[in-house]
C-alpha cells in the first residue's frame, strides 16, 4: 500500500449507511457529495480566515464553495447544490453562507470519526453498535402533504381509541344544568300540575302559568291555593249534570288563586261530599306520582 495514502489518513464509514435514504433513494451524486464533505471536514480544531475574519474552525467543519465541491466530485453545480440542500434538510450537514464561500459542518462528525487525534489517522475500530446514533445518518425525504394528513389522521384515531378505553369516557361526567329563573319556574309548574283537580289542557295551562307568575314566592302561593281549592272544585264538577270542570288554564287566567275560598253554603255541597272528593283527588295524585317515578 502506498505510504502517502496512509499519511493522509482515512474516515470511518459504517455499514448502516447502506440502509440510509442517501444510499437507497437519492441519486448517486448525493452520496458522492456527502463523502466529499466527510473527506474535507477537519479532524481537529484550527484557525481559518472566513468572510474577512479569523475564526476557530471546529471539528467536522470546512470552508468551500459549491463549485469547488462540484469540480472535485465530478458532477454539475446544479446537482451539487441540490445534494447539499438535501443533506442540510436531512440534518446531515449545517451551512453558513458568506460572501465568497460557505462554512459547512458535518453533524456528529466527532462522534463517528472518533480516533487517534495525535497522529491524525482517524481509526474506526469501534463497532457501529457501540457508537451513538448520528443525526447525519437519519436523513429522510421531506414528507408530502398527503403523508402529513395521513399521519395526523392516524394519531387522532389512536388518541380517540385511548380516550374510549378510559373510565371517564365510558362514564362521562354529568354536569347539572344551572338553576335559572326559567328552569325554577318550570320545576314549580310540575309541582302545580301534580296537584291540580283535573289534568286537562296542560300546554295551555303552562303558557298561562308563564304569563301569570312573577317570582318563586308567587308560584308557591298559586300552588298552595290549588291544593286548598282543588277538592271542592272537583266535587263541584262531579255534582253537576252534565259534568262541568273548571280548567286549570281558566283558573289561572281568572286569577282564582286569589279567592278567599268557596263557601259550601253557596255551592250546595256538604262537608262529607267535599271530604270524599278530596280523598279521591289525593288518591289520583298519589297514583300519578307513582307512575311518574316508574317512568323516570
Amino acid at each position: 500500500m502506498n505510504e502517502d495514502n496512509l499519511s493522509r489518513g482515512y474516515i470511518a464509514l459504517y455499514r448502516s449507511l447502506q440502509d440510509n435514504p442517501i444510499w437507497t433513494q437519492y441519486p448517486p451524486a448525493y452520496l458522492k457529495v456527502f463523502l466529499d464533505c466527510l473527506f474535507r471536514a477537519n479532524w481537529k480544531p484550527r484557525k481559518y480566515k472566513f468572510d474577512g475574519a479569523e475564526i476557530d474552525l471546529p471539528v467536522g467543519s470546512f470552508v468551500a464553495t459549491s463549485a469547488q465541491i462540484a469540480l472535485k466530485v465530478g458532477v454539475t453545480r446544479a446537482a451539487t447544490r441540490r445534494a447539499l440542500a438535501a443533506l442540510e434538510t436531512g440534518h446531515m450537514i449545517v451551512t453558513k453562507a458568506a460572501t465568497k464561500s460557505t462554512l459547512y459542518t458535518v453533524v456528529n462528525f466527532d462522534i463517528y470519526q472518533n480516533g487517534n487525534k495525535e497522529t491524525g489517522l482517524l481509526a474506526a475500530t469501534q463497532p457501529a453498535s457501540s457508537r451513538p446514533l448520528s443525526g447525519h445518518l437519519d436523513v429522510t425525504k421531506p414528507a408530502t402533504n398527503k403523508e402529513i394528513r395521513s399521519k395526523k389522521k392516524e394519531e387522532k384515531s389512536i388518541q380517540n381509541q385511548n380516550l374510549a378505553q378510559t373510565p371517564e369516557a365510558l362514564e362521562p361526567e354529568v354536569v347539572p344544568k344551572p338553576e335559572t329563573k326559567k328552569r325554577k319556574r318550570d320545576i314549580l309548574f310540575d309541582d302545580f300540575w301534580s296537584i291540580v283537580w283535573e289534568k286537562i289542557g296542560k300546554i295551555a295551562a303552562k303558557a298561562e302559568w308563564d304569563r301569570q307568575v312573577k317570582d318563586e314566592a308567587h308560584c308557591r302561593r298559586i300552588i298552595e291555593a290549588a291544593k286548598r281549592q282543588g277538592p271542592r272544585l272537583l266535587a263541584e264538577a262531579n255534582a253537576r249534570t252534565p259534568r262541568q270542570v273548571l280548567h286549570p288554564r281558566k283558573w289561572l287566567k281568572d286569577g282564582r288563586y286569589d279567592d278567599e275560598g268557596i263557601n259550601p253554603l253557596l255551592t250546595g255541597f256538604d262537608d262529607e261530599q267535599i271530604l270524599r272528593a278530596a280523598a279521591e283527588e289525593a288518591a289520583k295524585v298519589e297514583k300519578w306520582k307513582r307512575e311518574k317515578e316508574e317512568d323516570d
